[in-house]
């Protein structure tokens, strides 16, 4: 067998699958709203939380207002609002909000739109979102209208791009059964008008170095997860956030991919910042 095929075939073998019912927090099922399918989702939040909690200490947030967007099911602002925090839960679908069962504000925010509130947050948490928006750099403006600071949480393209891409999504069949056409990202806890963009890190990077932020990237391999997406043909997502170019794209063609996709089941590279407006 080819080195790169025994390499694939180990990681396919030793990789974990979480299965629905193991009790782990952030299961969930929901119903494609397009299809009519039924489809299992976990959102493996806690390594993120632990990162932002890691960074701020647990003290800082009692007292604290947070903003939390794309929240989806509001499984990320549950862990602040148990330090102290006061956390308002923001997505662009009225539906998801209204399935969070808190007493805590709840506002509908379209990232391709300017927003309509004239107040601060004390933090932004801006997690899986920038990637399902119209154009990235409005979309940060916007938000950082609104606070001094953000965790910033994305899926990035890893091959270098002279500059992002923003397209509207069309029909595919990543999603569904051999053959058939389906939105690829209707699914309903993505996107905004179907809306995806494609970018680099040093995208992101430039442009908070233009509008004068500091930030601190974390390429930490206890970010990483072995899965995400559970839908019935057993597809999973593999979040990774501790990748190299070399890693993923490497020079030597006989040298193995660190992080390969094993179809069906695929690989998001990612990354995760703190971002801060100097004093």
């Amino acid at each position: 067998m080819h080195c790169q095929g025994i390499y694939l075939y180990a990681i396919n073998k030793y990789m974990k699958m979480i299965k629905y019912g193991e009790g782990l927090e952030g299961f969930f099922k929901w119903k494609n709203p397009i299809t009519d399918d039924e489809h299992t989702m976990y959102l493996p939040t806690e390594a993120r939380v632990n990162k932002v909690i890691q960074c701020k200490g647990e003290d800082w947030f009692d007292g604290k207002t947070i903003l939390e967007l794309g929240t989806a099911h509001g499984l990320i602002g549950r862990h602040f609002e148990k330090l102290g925090a006061t956390v308002s839960y923001a997505d662009a679908r009225q539906e998801l909000l209204d399935s969070i069962e808190t007493d805590s504000e709840k506002l509908c925010i379209n990232h391709n739109d300017e927003w309509s509130f004239n107040r601060k947050w004390d933090l932004i948490i801006h997690f899986g979102t920038l990637y399902h928006v119209k154009n990235i750099y409005d979309d940060l403006r916007r938000a950082f209208n609104h606070t001094d600071e953000m965790f910033l949480e994305t899926a990035v393209n890893s091959l270098p791009m002279p500059a992002p891409l923003f397209r509207q999504e069309s029909m595919s069949n990543v999603h569904g059964a051999p053959g058939e056409q389906k939105k690829k990202n209707c699914r309903v806890f993505n996107g905004f008008d179907q809306w995806e963009a494609a970018f680099n890190d040093t995208h992101v990077e430039e442009y908070l170095d233009e509008i004068g932020k500091t930030y601190t990237r974390y390429d930490d391999a206890d970010l990483d997860n072995d899965f995400g997406i559970i839908i019935p043909n057993e597809v999973y997502r593999r979040d990774v956030y501790s990748w190299t170019l070399e890693d993923v794209h490497p020079k030597n063609p006989m040298k193995p991919v660190k992080f390969a996709s094993i179809p069906p089941n695929y690989v998001h590279f990612r990354r995760f910042w703190h971002i801060q407006t100097p004093k």
